[in-house]
């Protein structure tokens, strides 16, 4: 379960250090011309990222650093780990020498701009979203902070000007439009995304990206006010896109971790197995979901069924494998977890074997 902003950021307002940990995330990686010998150790590094594992993020870095100081990708891999973390002062030192090393990349001074704000310096902030800009004219990122960072001045024409600047560069991207703004910002905005998402949909009923950014669009807003309204309207076009594309496994992920959160169990159990079963890209994510689910219930003895079911069909099933080794785990049967364990190097996720190693030290 996500930690609050109040627990990740003791001391300043939640809803900025909300709004900037949801920038953080939005903003892509950047891409490096790096040479071997890391390129396999980047690789596990990425992998490490994208499922949390920030500690051996940090790790993997330091061993990386060790064999070339001069690759930019290992010092901006290891400031989004401390990000992560919440630990902004190691951050700024790793940013500054990424850009130093790349100073020609907008989306490295728009991280380090974004950790100035979580600092409470907008002012440091502005000058980095403006330089990033002035690289690129396009980076919405940067409009994106700019707007926030006005909004949260009081500065409401400013902030209305530079999110339409981000809509303008990308009408359907949802991410656009949601930064924590007065609520008659909100409104400006929200009603101009919204108003564009159903005009595409009039135009092309059956345009799938369209619904996909209102069912997002939705959510998102039914988490920022707890409506249940906006909820359903987004439960509705995540069901419409099934209708369109029954092989989505995306749809059947979000609706699976949607109706999770409304505490609707068998439904989110049923949908999660489908993206599972359809390969859910974040396979790892929907595992993790999905075993929330049956925590929920109480039936973890109908995990640990489901997922030999699984490697009984796919026994190369290796994040299935690691959830079944974590489950005897939990449950003191070490002997079965080490076995799975041993079956995961077999597999070469020597990844999900440490991790499980490191879960086993954690265990009491």
């Amino acid at each position: 379960m996500r930690s609050s902003s109040k627990e990740m950021f003791p001391g300043w307002r939640s809803e900025v250090a909300c709004a900037c940990v949801f920038l953080l995330a939005l903003i892509p990686i950047p891409s490096f011309v790096y040479a071997q010998p890391q390129v396999d150790c980047l690789r596990e590094i990425k992998a490490d990222l994208a499922q949390g594992f920030f500690d051996d993020v940090i790790l993997k870095c330091y061993q990386a650093l060790s064999m070339d100081p001069r690759n930019p990708e290992t010092y901006y891999y290891l400031a989004i780990a401390y990000s992560k973390k919440g630990d902004f002062a190691q951050p700024l030192r790793y940013y500054q020498r990424a850009i130093e090393r790349n100073p020609q990349d907008p989306l490295l001074l728009c991280e380090l701009g974004l950790v100035w704000q979580l600092k409470g310096e907008d002012g440091r902030a502005l000058e980095y979203y403006r330089k990033a800009l002035m690289l690129d004219p396009r980076c919405i990122v940067a409009y994106h902070a700019l707007a926030e960072i006005y909004g949260k001045k009081g500065d409401y024409r400013r902030d209305i000007i530079y999110s339409r600047r981000a809509l303008a560069l990308n009408p359907s991207d949802v991410d656009v439009y949601y930064v924590f703004r007065i609520p008659y910002v909100q409104k400006v905005i929200y009603e101009e995304a919204k108003k564009n998402f159903l005009k595409a949909i009039e135009l092309d009923p059956g345009f799938i990206k369209a619904y996909w950014a209102l069912g997002e669009f939705y959510s998102k807003i039914a988490k920022i006010y707890s409506n249940e309204a906006h909820y359903d309207h987004a439960i509705k076009c995540w069901y419409r896109i099934i209708q369109l594309n029954p092989a989505e496994p995306g749809a059947y992920f979000i609706l699976g971790v949607t109706f999770r959160e409304k505490g609707m169990t068998a439904k989110a159990r049923a949908f999660l197995q489908k993206a599972i079963q359809l390969k859910y890209y974040d396979i790892f994510g929907a595992y993790a979901n999905l075993k929330d689910v049956y925590s929920q219930e109480g039936r973890e003895e109908n995990f640990i069924r489901y997922l030999k079911k699984v490697l009984k069909r796919n026994p190369g099933d290796t994040e299935a494998r690691y959830f079944l080794a974590e489950m005897y785990l939990c449950g003191g049967k070490t002997d079965e977890a080490n076995a799975q364990a041993e079956e995961l190097r077999r597999y070469a996720r020597h990844d999900l074997a440490d991790r499980l190693k490191g879960l086993r030290h954690a265990t009491p």
